[in-house]
C-alpha cells in the first residue's frame, strides 16, 4: 500500500436518532439517512473530480458503511463485487448500550466513562485493533486503498499511523471525522 484514504460513512439512521448501535446484524444496525445519502453521493462524485482510482475498497461490514461504500464505487465504476468487508475497520463497540440513547449517556457521564461500561470496547481495545487493521493494510499488494469506516475507528486509525497512544483520545480534544469526507491518511 502506498497511499491510503479513508471515509467515514454518511449519516445513518441511527446517527439522525441518536442511538447507539454498533453490533453487525443488530435490529439497530441500519442504513443511510437522506443526508448520509447526499453525502455518500457527494463523497463518490469528489472522488471522481479528483481523479481518484482506488486498487481496493475495504469496508466495515455494518449497513451504513456498506450502503456508502456501493454509492461510492458506483461513482468511480469500482466493482461492487471486488469490495471487501473486514470486522477490524468496524465502529467501536458498545454493544453494553446497543439500542439506547447517546445523548440520555452524555447527560450524566464523560466519553471516558464509555470504557467502564459493560461488554463495551475500550479505547485501548479499540487501539489494538486499529493497529492490527494498518498492519493488515499494509500487508496489502494494492497500492491505492479506500477504508470506509467510523469517526472513533478512524480516530484510532490515525493514531496508529502517527505511532500517538490511545490516551490521546482522551488527553486531545476530539476531533471528530466528518460524514461523507475523504481524507488521505497516507
Amino acid at each position: 500500500m502506498n497511499q491510503l484514504y479513508y471515509v467515514r460513512h454518511g449519516e445513518s439512521i441511527i446517527n439522525a436518532k441518536g442511538i447507539w448501535a454498533n453490533v453487525i446484524g443488530s435490529p439497530f444496525d441500519l442504513g443511510l439517512s437522506e443526508l448520509g445519502t447526499q453525502q455518500a453521493i457527494v463523497a463518490g462524485q469528489a472522488c471522481k473530480d479528483q481523479n481518484l482510482a482506488f486498487d481496493l475498497l475495504i469496508v466495515s461490514p455494518m449497513q451504513r458503511t456498506r450502503e456508502t461504500a456501493q454509492i461510492i464505487a458506483e461513482a468511480i465504476d469500482f466493482p461492487a463485487d471486488k469490495i471487501i468487508y473486514n470486522p477490524l475497520v468496524t465502529e467501536r463497540k458498545y454493544a453494553g448500550l446497543e439500542g439506547t440513547s447517546f445523548p440520555d449517556f452524555f447527560e450524566h457521564h464523560s466519553y471516558k466513562d464509555l470504557d467502564a461500561v459493560p461488554d463495551n470496547e475500550t479505547v485501548e481495545e479499540l487501539q489494538l485493533r486499529a493497529n492490527k487493521a494498518l498492519e493488515y493494510l499494509r500487508s496489502l499488494p494494492e497500492n491505492i486503498i479506500l477504508v470506509v469506516g467510523h469517526a472513533a475507528f478512524g480516530r484510532a486509525l490515525q493514531r496508529a499511523i502517527a505511532s500517538r497512544p490511545y490516551t490521546d483520545e482522551y488527553d486531545t480534544p476530539t476531533i471528530d471525522i466528518p460524514h461523507g469526507e475523504i481524507l488521505r491518511l497516507i
